[in-house]
């Protein structure tokens, strides 16, 4: 889905947001507040916290402080690795991605992403404590600049489950796909593994908005 400058910045400051949050945790007065994310909010959130003296911590589910695509695809499809170098990849990266944006310049485009990498390294290391579901994850954080005092792994909890016993019914093969349909979950890749298959019964269903 193609991105607006507006929804870039607001995404990480919307002081409307911010104001109703602060009065509701203000008259709730919890003395942790447990971030998972920040789409849809507003990360000014958490100096809300501080300015309450509550403690914030927020757990890692993917890599949106340091791209706003989340998941570091470049327009060709291939990752963005290795360490962060400036804004102006950013910058070029999103443009390349949002081709009909009209934006006053590309500088003017290079100092949101340098505002917005700071604004968020800021709201990361004034976290209480940060916690990371993977050794991946807080690897990837690491390498890209983020770095903080108090960063826990501490992976995913899943209750113990008994596999249900596999008992086919001889109708059909059924695979299912669940999830969003963008490039970055690699659905083509499953979709060509499923062509593949000389399986006469077999059926792949696929659940999901484009975004």
């Amino acid at each position: 889905r193609r991105q607006s400058l507006v929804e870039l910045i607001e995404q990480l400051r919307d002081d409307k947001a911010v104001d109703a949050f602060e009065k509701c945790v203000g008259r709730l007065n919890p003395q942790i507040v447990h971030f998972h994310h920040f789409i849809g909010f507003s990360v000014s959130m958490v100096d809300a916290c501080r300015r309450l003296n509550i403690r914030t911590v927020m757990t890692l589910h993917d890599g949106w402080l340091l791209c706003e695509q989340n998941h570091f695809v470049l327009p060709d499809g291939s990752l963005c690795t290795g360490e962060y170098k400036n804004a102006a990849e950013c910058a070029e990266c999103f443009l390349k991605r949002n081709s009909a944006l009209e934006c006053e310049s590309r500088q003017h485009l290079e100092r949101i992403f340098t505002w917005r990498r700071a604004f968020l390294e800021h709201a990361y290391t004034s976290m209480d404590a940060i916690i990371s579901p993977s050794e991946f994850l807080s690897l990837v954080f690491s390498q890209r600049g983020f770095r903080h005092r108090n960063l826990n792994i501490i992976k995913l909890g899943l209750p113990p489950f008994k596999v249900a016993p596999w008992n086919p019914t001889g109708r059909f093969l059924r695979f299912t796909y669940i999830g969003h349909i963008v490039p970055a979950k690699g659905l083509d890749i499953l979709v060509n593994a499923f062509k593949l298959l000389s399986h006469e019964k077999a059926r792949l269903d696929i659940f999901g908005a484009a975004i």
